[in-house]
């Protein structure tokens, strides 16, 4: 996660999640997120015909085809990770409201 946030890949909040960002894909299939391949792979895509970009939300391409399910686990980790931690505030929150309206 801290090489994501020093490429601006820094997902905190649920608007993060549905700016579009860049992704390489193949055949039609995501592949990775531009910023995250190493300078060696982004100049072999540069050179495969069959490799584009493609600009789309995170919380849309966790959706879609992808060459390899390693790949699409770093995305959805960092997806469910944050939903996760928004769910926990929310419910803390909660309590803390719950617990003023007694006291």
């Amino acid at each position: 996660m801290e090489a994501a946030q020093l490429r601006g890949l820094a997902f905190a909040s649920l608007a993060d999640f549905t700016k579009p960002e860049p992704f390489w894909t193949i055949d039609n299939k995501i592949y990775a997120h531009v910023l995250t391949v190493s300078d060696e792979v982004f100049k072999e895509l540069l050179n495969t015909s069959r490799a584009e970009v493609i600009w789309i939300s995170l919380e849309k391409v966790l959706f879609e085809n992808w060459h390899a399910s390693r790949e699409r686990q770093k995305w959805n980790d960092v997806f469910v990770s944050v939903l996760s931690g928004m769910v926990k505030s929310c419910e803390i929150e909660q309590e803390r409201h719950i617990l003023n309206d007694i006291l």
